[in-house]
């Protein structure tokens, strides 16, 4: 999970004066269009038997546990065949006590030796949207990136953007996600480390078989937000001050080790504006949904990227 940065949803302070009246909007929690329902790869790889609960009141073996868990997660997503990671994210920006909502989805998928990544935020209120695309093959020497200014998204949740005339086109370093690579995958950018967490809790559903770990993060340590912290404060002066207040961290965990759901709630402040980032990813690892060709302009970006 990439966090946002603000270029997407802080607003102009004139705009802001303007639209004061009839601009709190409401943003639909979308039901993703992917199959939730279990894991299968439970057959493939083994439960986590050597998991073992802590008592309920011991609290650093809590922590322990909750980042062993991130870890295994990640490692375990590195190198899975295929999945489809879908991002639900709404972004809320206060500024003089008026609440402005911005939606915005991510389809991250892999299989074999392809990945592919479409971001869309539509155009809302004054905040600017954009659709993005990411295609890399494994043993090309770039990815390759395109942008537009403007995207939508149903009432079904699906994603869509005329990719026809991009305002940005270019080669971007390659994203980590199979299992041949290294430096590691990582979830999201924030830093989630044994001396960032505050505290932690992880419990775990035997009768479905997965774990729930949820963590609060410490804002204070500059540590857990060195690559986040920048693009918070971009792409105005009016947040070139800002700082995180607070950091929550929910994830559900497959027995074989498996993400199968992520929630990022942050919030961040400065002066007279401040803010919340809801990220919400659920995990598939249906094959059917792991095709990446079926998606949006896959034909063009696989093409342009072969160019190098």
């Amino acid at each position: 999970m990439k966090k946002i940065g603000l270029t997407v949803f802080v607003l102009l302070c004139v705009g802001v004066c303007v639209c004061l009246v009839g601009c709190n909007e409401e943003v639909p929690s979308y039901v993703p269009p992917m199959s939730t329902d279990g894991c299968p790869f439970l057959a493939d790889f083994p439960l986590m038997e050597d998991i073992v609960m802590p008592d309920e009141n011991d609290a650093e073996g809590m922590k322990a546990l909750a980042y062993l868990l991130y870890e295994r997660a990640n490692r375990r997503d590195q190198s899975c065949a295929y999945r489809l990671a879908y991002s639900f994210c709404n972004v809320t920006t206060e500024f003089w006590g008026v609440a402005i909502p911005v939606p915005g989805c991510v389809y991250d998928v892999k299989n074999g030796d392809e990945y592919y990544k479409l971001d869309f935020q539509p155009s809302k209120s004054m905040a600017a949207g954009h659709g993005k695309a990411t295609y890399y093959k494994l043993g090309l020497p770039k990815a390759y990136y395109i942008k537009v200014d403007d995207s939508r998204i149903d009432e079904a949740g699906q994603g869509s953007a005329d990719f026809s005339k991009p305002s940005e086109a270019k080669y971007v370093d390659a994203p980590y996600f199979h299992a041949s690579q290294d430096p590691l995958y990582c979830k999201t950018d924030i830093n989630i480390l044994p001396e960032t967490i505050v505290d932690a809790h992880v419990s775990y559903n035997a009768e479905e078989g997965y774990y729930t770990v949820t963590m609060t993060l410490d804002v204070e340590n500059p540590v857990t937000t060195e690559k986040t912290l920048e693009n918070l404060r971009a792409g105005s002066s009016m947040v070139r001050k800002a700082n995180y207040t607070s950091m929550e961290e929910t994830f559900e965990v497959w027995a074989n080790g498996f993400f199968k759901y992520f929630v990022s709630i942050d919030k961040w402040a400065t002066n007279s504006i401040s803010g919340t980032i809801d990220y919400k990813t659920y995990y598939s690892y249906e094959e059917s949904e792991c095709v990446v060709s079926s998606y949006q302009h896959y034909e063009e970006m696989k093409r342009k990227a072969e160019e190098q």
